[in-house]
């Protein structure tokens, strides 16, 4: 490919390595745009592939490892940066073409409504004018009622439940992308009544296009082929108040993001001026990006989603890449903690590899080595992403819980008596692995001393 590749925009990578070699023709978009904005990749490629998710999810669907079974293509992204860190910026660009094409349908809307009023104006008055209610003509003159157009709607910045369930009654595909996810997680849908209802309604979207529901207003909702995704990006206070939210955690919101958290290098984001190659390159760049987002976005519909598949070589890729997974996960294994996470990887890297595929030609249905290899490592990166945010927080929630249990002690020991371990487990700390692992961490700052005889007591330090 004769195209130049403007150089990579430098941040730390806290020991996780960014796929550049793995990023497809996304590979020039993002050095385009960070190019030209100075933002981390991989916030820029959680955008793409959104992005890009959006486009495919009504048209495609991946085969499953499992036989009989396939996977959406919709996607959930999550970048968590501070201000400044060019999370608006990528936005702007990422998004302008889905923007502009529905600006374009807004106005074809506006005109379509106002042709529904005069025709239905027109259409009235020939019912008023009927004279005789059973004639097979005022009947024929019913069922000629003009239909009230819908307004195509691609992005939503937020909405409720109901909100999105109601647009989707008449809408197949729709995106809940925001530069400011806080005014999701902030809002009526997540606060403390409804966090739970909302967790599970958006894992249900991301599993499945089907939704069937009755209610009091609307009766019975029987609706397919239903898909929605998400884009959110958050400041690093809002990530800390969600890691807090059991919900959030164990009832799979997160562990079906795509999430980031790239350190941003303060202080060296200069402007800079661009040279002419380098300008050529990127208007070139993002110009063609925009076209293939536009283009994707008007592909020809068909009743039946296509399904993607790959050959028996892809297979056994596949098959490889989720035993190692599984394998991490047990006691002591890379993604012990994180394992929730770990378990959705495979299909997630398999709704990456179908999207990365979809952009490069929305005609083929069979997923390559190469975009296999591809769509796992791109969703490794972001695997150990969240692993690390999980550790973290652990490590917070380990040190909070320590000093929580060493209150308790200062407060129950008399006279330095010894106090029995399974005590604490019924009285302060009932998680066994965390309680053991805060006595350790005590016990290593000599803090307490914990006796090798059963049953097992503590005590603390003189």
């Amino acid at each position: 490919m004769a195209e130049k590749i403007y150089p990579k925009q430098k941040f730390e990578e806290v020991n996780n390595p960014f796929p550049y070699k793995n990023l497809g023709m996304f590979g020039n978009v993002i050095s385009a745009i960070g190019g030209l904005t100075n933002a981390p990749p991989p916030m820029i490629l959680t955008g793409l592939l959104c992005a890009t998710a959006l486009t495919s999810q009504e048209h495609i669907v991946v085969k499953a490892l499992v036989d009989h079974q396939e996977y959406n293509t919709s996607l959930f992204g999550l970048n968590i940066a501070e201000s400044g860190a060019g999370k608006s910026t990528i936005d702007n660009i990422i998004l302008k073409p889905i923007r502009d094409q529905q600006k374009k349908l807004k106005s074809e809307y506006i005109k379509q409504i106002e042709e529904y009023k005069i025709n239905h104006k027109i259409w009235s008055e020939k019912l008023k004018s009927s004279k005789v209610a059973d004639n097979l003509g005022y009947k024929k003159l019913l069922e000629e009622e003009p239909k009230k157009p819908n307004q195509k709607i691609y992005l939503f910045k937020e909405g409720t439940i109901e909100g999105i369930t109601n647009f989707l009654m008449y809408q197949k595909s729709i995106g809940i992308f925001s530069d400011d996810g806080g005014t999701l997680f902030g809002g009526y849908s997540f606060n403390k009544d409804n966090i739970m209802k909302a967790c599970a309604y958006f894992c249900d979207r991301f599993n499945s296009g089907i939704l069937i529901k009755t209610t009091k207003m609307d009766g019975i909702v029987d609706l397919y082929d239903r898909t929605l995704s998400l884009y959110l990006q958050i400041q690093p206070n809002i990530k800390r108040e969600i890691l807090k939210i059991p919900s959030m955690k164990e009832q799979g919101f997160l562990a079906r993001c795509l999430i980031s958290e790239p350190y941003i290098n303060k202080g060296n984001n200069f402007f800079k001026d661009i040279d002419e190659d380098n300008k050529a390159f990127i208007n070139n760049t993002i110009t063609k990006y925009s076209d293939i987002i536009v283009d994707r976005l008007n592909h020809p519909k068909s009743e039946d989603k296509r399904i993607i598949t790959y050959n028996k070589e892809g297979y056994e890729l596949i098959k490889f890449k989720h035993n190692q997974l599984v394998k991490e996960q047990q006691i002591g294994g890379k993604y012990h903690l994180s394992s929730a996470y770990a378990q959705r990887n495979t299909e997630i890297a398999l709704r990456v590899s179908a999207n990365l595929l979809w952009y490069e030609d929305p005609y083929q249905n069979e997923l390559t080595i190469d975009h296999i290899t591809n769509g796992f490592a791109i969703c490794e990166y972001y695997l150990n992403e969240a692993n690390r945010i999980i550790n973290q927080n652990h490590e917070d929630y380990k040190e909070e819980q320590a000093k929580k249990l060493l209150s308790y002690l200062d407060l129950k020991s008399k006279d330095n008596e010894e106090l029995r371990v399974n005590d604490l487990r019924r009285n302060i700390i009932r998680d066994k692995r965390t309680l053991e692992e805060c006595l350790m961490l005590l016990s290593d700052m000599n803090l307490v001393l914990i006796s090798d005889t059963k049953p097992r007591t503590v005590k603390l330090c003189a």
